[in-house]
């Protein structure tokens, strides 16, 4: 019965497909009445022989059944035709019939397949025992159902196995950081040789036109050392399959004799069949070679191309970790990265050099603001998300330093973002700016305040008392020992004046040979005529100038502040006071007060009146003559 092994057929498993198209092919041939019967494909043009069933005894398909039903125009034609049909007399379609099989006739049934499956039967007495037409065509679309469902069984088997050794890579990939990446290639080429049973996995560097291994796997099974380095695929060369992201080369099954010998010496006997898979990691620059001396499986392609591509996306990765991490451990500036609570996770080693902390690993754990305990800044260091602000670094060594912290927000790979927070060091900045504040406040031969200071404080202060000194006969040294030494006793008044003020007063050059002392409050005339009376005594004493000796002595003028005068009128009347002094012969302090103001005021009237009459001719000369009494 035919339905039976239909059945069977319909239903078989892919271990029992072999065994079911067999005893489906008996049954069809018995049940047409055919001696022959054999089952057919197209193959680019050819006719290939699967399957056959002989009447009268076992025939090889090698041997005089291929060769005597030779591939007759009509027979191609027949089979080569989706869902056809014809008949032919055997005689018609056969160069050597047998003598004892006169009458003979063929029919040949084809469905609609992309490999053009057919089914031929051969009567050899010219007679059915059934119509042929519909048996062979149903026969001939059954095997082609049970082939296709077999093969969609088999390739998703296949999709499932290749996923899993999808998620397995990934897996690998994931826990991977750039330190262990060469392990984990290699770890990588391991699972795809092995999933593939191939005989060797390289990945190969080609660098200045050389191949340079850079990871391999040899299969335990196999005697090889591993594929031939530095010879292209035959047909193509791998800057060709460079030039085009995830091409797949497939090499000849009979390399050129150079690249055939490598082989043999590779895998360390003769190749009857070599298949090489390259897939390009990069443009030119890496490739994954999967080597085989078996059949290539039909889910290789698709598993070395997801390996390949996992490849280049882990390389990519380790790659720009361990950019980062080179930026991180070497950048010229100060790193922390920190946890949502505050706490640091990592530091790079300026950042420790900053804070006086020689391992950077020891400020895991600690909190910014811990380490800038102390500091200037009122930011909150801990919830600060962005912008920029200045702080001093108190927890440095020696004298402290100075940061610009500037903080951002990172996302990492744990659903918790960080702050990384970058510290620059301008510690030199802070000090050039302090020089050139120090520079533009204090008189540079002295070292003392400069008269800029002077009028700072003055405008600052409302209670304190201001004392002008002026170095008498100044003039004289310059001129006799020259200017140097005149450098140098200006310097020794400084040292001089800055030991008799007051502790909280305060000592500045005016310029010349000029300085002033302020008495800082609480302040009385009391105070400030008890330091003038020991400034006069302090300059009186002798000067050693070199091999010289001068005294240099000194005037001052005393002038009180109040609330009705501002710093220009303190500073005129300390200047009276100081031009009193001075016509006293010097060494000599006054005080201000109304009546000095009255005669300078008086003095500089007439003063401007006398010029301006003898600019106007409103003054006339009279001559007297002046005549010695002892020659006449």
């Amino acid at each position: 019965m035919l339905w039976m092994p239909v059945l069977q057929l319909a239903q078989a498993s892919i271990e029992d497909l072999d065994v079911a198209e067999r005893e489906a092919l008996y049954a069809l041939a018995e049940h047409i009445g055919a001696s022959r019967l054999g089952l057919w494909r197209m193959d680019l043009g050819t006719m290939m022989f699967e399957e056959f069933y002989l009447a009268d005894g076992p025939l090889e398909p090698s041997t005089d059944w291929r060769s005597r039903v030779k591939a007759s125009n009509e027979i191609i034609d027949a089979i080569s035709q989706g869902g056809g049909y014809a008949e032919f007399d055997l005689e018609a379609v056969t160069e050597q019939l047998p003598t004892d099989h006169p009458g003979g006739a063929m029919a040949v049934a084809t469905v609609e397949a992309e490999d053009l499956l057919g089914i031929v039967a051969i009567s050899t007495t010219g007679k059915w025992g059934q119509r042929p037409e519909a048996p062979l065509r149903g026969m001939a679309s059954l095997f082609r159902h049970s082939r296709r469902r077999l093969a969609a069984e088999l390739d998703l088997a296949d999709r499932r196995r290749v996923d899993d050794l999808f998620l397995e890579v990934a897996d690998v990939c994931l826990a991977t950081t750039h330190v262990n990446a060469g392990d984990t290639t290699t770890e990588i080429c391991r699972l795809l040789g092995e999933f593939l049973e191939a005989e060797g996995v390289v990945i190969r560097r080609f660098a200045a036109g050389q191949a340079v291994v850079d990871t391999k796997w040899i299969s335990s099974a196999s005697s090889a050392v591993g594929p031939p380095i530095g010879h292209s695929v035959p047909g193509q060369s791998i800057s060709t399959a460079a030039s085009s992201d995830h091409f797949i080369i497939s090499a000849e099954d009979s390399p050129n004799p150079i690249f055939r010998a490598e082989m043999d010496k590779t895998w360390g006997g003769a190749v009857d069949a070599y298949v090489q898979l390259i897939h390009v990691l990069g443009r030119g620059v890496d490739t994954l070679n999967v080597s085989y001396r078996k059949p290539l499986p039909n889910f290789a392609p698709e598993a070395i191309s997801g390996v390949a591509s996992q490849l280049g996306l882990l390389r990519g990765r380790t790659e720009a970790e361990q950019y980062a991490e080179a930026a991180f451990t070497d950048a010229p500036v100060g790193i922390v990265l920190r946890g949502r609570e505050g706490e640091i996770l990592r530091a790079n080693p300026v950042f420790a050099d900053l804070f006086g902390v020689l391992n950077s690993e020891s400020l895991e754990n600690a909190r910014l603001s811990e380490l800038l305990e102390g500091s200037d800044s009122d930011h909150d260091f801990d919830s600060l998300i962005d912008g920029a602000f200045e702080a001093r670094i108190h927890n440095s060594p020696g004298h402290p330093k100075w940061g610009v912290f500037e903080t951002v927000e990172v996302e990492l790979r744990s659903p918790d973002s960080a702050w990384l927070t970058y510290v620059t060091d301008i510690t030199g900045q802070r000090r050039a700016e302090e020089m050139l504040r120090y520079d533009a406040s204090h008189d540079e031969l002295t070292g003392i305040p400069n008269r800029r200071a002077l009028m700072r404080v003055l405008a600052d202060s409302t209670d304190l008392c201001l004392l002008l000194i002026d170095l008498d006969r100044f003039k004289l040294v310059n001129d006799s020992l020259g200017h140097d030494r005149g450098d140098e006793l200006l310097r020794i008044v400084a040292d001089r004046l800055r030991l008799a003020i007051r502790p909280g007063d305060q000592v500045f050059r005016q310029g010349g040979d000029e300085f002033a002392i302020v008495v800082s409050a609480p302040a009385t005339l009391a105070d400030a005529k008890s330091v003038a009376s020991r400034l006069c005594d302090l300059l009186k004493e002798p000067a050693l100038l070199g091999p010289h000796t001068v005294y240099p002595g000194g005037s001052v003028g005393i002038a009180a502040s109040s609330e009705d005068i501002d710093s220009s009128e303190l500073l005129r009347r300390a200047d009276i006071a100081l031009y009193r002094a001075k016509s006293l012969g010097g060494s000599a302090a006054v005080t201000f007060d109304e009546a000095l103001s009255e005669e300078f005021l008086h003095r500089a009237g007439t003063e401007a009146e006398l010029r301006g009459a003898l600019a106007e001719n409103r003054i006339i000369a009279h001559f007297q003559p002046e005549i010695s009494l002892v020659d006449g």
